[in-house]
């Protein structure tokens, strides 16, 4: 099937890394180690600390607004220049965008692989959430006047 080995699928997929970041649960490892102990990271918030952290008070106020979620560890932490951002580029992504291109790293890395120095093809196959940011988190979002 290809010039290495007859045997070998050219259309074969390996996955030799794994990297996740569920609230708490920043690694694979950290992330079996919640489901064995049976616990959450998320947590449930009252009003007034989702209004201080940017939700609208006519949503939280909701009959079936959902009051719960998770706060990430080192969400200001992202390394701009080590992917080739400007300081003012990376503020302008989304956190999420953010998040997703340090966990594709943390993959790499957990797979011992330097894709910038093995000539290989290399592919991430990524997935991300529904964003649950308050609108003032947004880049684009204003107050009202």
């Amino acid at each position: 099937m290809n010039e290495l080995s007859p045997d070998l699928d050219p259309n074969a997929v390996a996955v030799v890394g794994m990297a996740c970041t569920f609230g708490p649960a920043t690694s694979v490892d950290r992330l079996w180690e919640l489901l064995r102990e049976g616990r959450t990271g998320i947590r449930r918030h009252t009003p007034a600390e989702l209004v201080a952290l940017g939700h609208d008070p006519a949503t939280v106020r909701r009959e079936n607004f959902v009051p719960a979620g998770v706060v990430l560890e080192d969400a200001d932490a992202f390394d701009a220049e080590f992917f080739g951002y400007s300081a003012q580029h990376a503020e302008w992504l989304d956190p999420q965008q953010r998040l997703l291109l340090e966990t594709s790293w943390h993959a790499l890395e957990d797979a011992g692989f330097a894709p910038d120095r093995t000539g290989l093809r290399t592919a991430a196959y990524v997935s991300v959430g529904q964003p649950t940011l308050p609108r003032s988190a947004s880049p684009s979002w204003t107050p009202p006047a």
